[in-house]
This record gives structure tokens, C-alpha cells and sequence, in this order.
């Protein structure tokens, strides 16, 4: 099995991002450690555009088995598609009958989380699969139209025998790597939900991310 971190450096909300020190160690550490120390796979890959990245995470012993591929500019622009990274790391480390996405921007997730999801996916017979967190509330969005997605308004349920859904929180993805080349996209055919708890589904975007992960992590400690 192979574990893939796609890391870009040119995040527009917080400039480098990836490489930003969450409470003494950068953002991207933590998924990595957690990829390393599932002890699940074979190659954990670091794929990002800048070698200074590699340089700096390279400093953390922890982490230090990692290998890196160099991330071509035409493929890191802000609207290019991760899995064009995918298809890069999969040529160069071909032969991996499983693959998993793992966001550096979750640096809440656990090696317990990767052992599990595995387990989810060989267990239920999934193609693919997701992590998420269960939500109960009433969804709608609202454009030229307001509609409901998670209830039939005209029926509402009794908010205790609502199931609710998932909401996805990228923070790894698990794949048939053969089935994958068929569709280009890390999700088909059969998909599985791996449910994560959601104070761990942080999905670092902002400093308020930040700053409630750092909180998190102190408590953890």
C-alpha cells in the first residue's frame, strides 16, 4: 500500500501554509507521522512543488523516512485537480494494489484512523471510501432556489428519529489503485464512509483553524 500527501506552496489563505508551525512542528508533520506510524505501508510519498518543503520537514526525525517527488508547477496552480499529483506518484510508485490520500491540512488524524479505514474498506468491500463526520441538522442551500437536501420539508421528522448524513472532511481517502486509472477520480464505484469524530475533522484553512486545532493538540498532550 502506498500513503500519498499532496503539498502545495502557494496557499492563498495563509502563505506556506503546509509547512506553518502548529504548536512547534509544521502543519504537514502531523499526517505524515500518522501515515508512518500506522506501519501500514510500504512507500509513504510526499509529493509538493517546493524542495524547500522537503528540506524543512526533513529536520523532524520522526518523520525523516518519508520519500519526496517533485511536484511539477503545471500541476500546483490553485484549480488543479489533486489527482493529477495522484497520477503522478502513482506512475513513479507503481504497483501498489491500495492507495490513500492523506490531507496535511488534518493534522488532527491518527494512525488508528488509517488502521480503521483500512479496515472499513476491506471489510464492507469498498472501491473507494472517505472519512467523514455525522451531522443531524436540517441542510438547505440557498441560489436562485432554497432546497432542502436532508429532509422532505413538507414532512418533517422528529429531530429524534433523524438520521442526519456525512459531511466530508478530507482528511483521507482509500482507493482501488487499478480501478482508479479507469476513472481519474479518487471516488467510484462501491464508496465506504470511515466516520471520524468531528473535533478531529478540522480542516486547516484559516488561523481560527489553527488556533482551535493548537487548543486540541495541547489537550491531547
Amino acid at each position: 500500500m502506498i500513503a500519498i500527501i499532496p503539498l502545495r506552496s502557494g496557499s492563498k489563505s495563509i502563505k506556506d501554509k503546509n509547512i506553518k508551525l502548529l504548536n512547534n512542528y509544521p502543519l504537514a508533520f502531523y499526517s505524515i507521522k500518522a501515515c508512518l506510524e500506522s506501519n501500514l505501508f510500504k512507500d509513504v510519498v510526499v509529493a509538493s512543488d517546493s524542495f524547500k518543503y522537503e528540506k524543512i520537514l526533513r529536520k523532524y526525525r520522526q518523520i525523516e523516512k518519508f520519500k519526496f517527488i517533485k511536484r511539477p508547477k503545471s500541476i500546483s496552480k490553485d484549480l488543479s485537480p489533486t489527482e493529477e499529483t495522484i497520477d503522478l506518484v502513482l506512475k513513479k510508485f507503481p504497483n501498489h494494489k491500495t492507495t490513500f490520500l492523506v490531507q496535511a491540512t488534518s493534522p488532527l488524524i491518527e494512525p488508528i484512523d488509517i488502521r480503521s479505514a483500512k479496515k472499513t474498506f476491506v471489510k464492507e468491500g469498498c472501491d473507494s471510501l472517505f472519512s467523514a463526520y455525522r451531522f443531524k441538522k436540517f441542510y438547505w442551500t440557498k441560489n436562485v432556489k432554497t432546497i432542502s437536501h436532508s429532509y422532505d420539508f413538507k414532512k418533517r421528522p422528529m429531530r429524534q428519529k433523524f438520521k442526519g448524513g456525512y459531511i466530508e472532511n478530507g482528511a483521507l481517502y482509500i482507493f482501488d489503485t487499478k480501478k482508479y486509472f479507469k476513472h481519474r477520480n479518487r471516488l467510484f464505484g462501491r464508496i465506504g464512509v470511515y466516520t471520524m469524530r468531528e473535533y478531529k475533522s478540522i480542516d486547516i484553512d484559516t488561523i481560527d483553524d489553527f488556533k482551535k486545532a493548537s487548543k486540541i493538540l495541547k489537550e491531547k498532550n
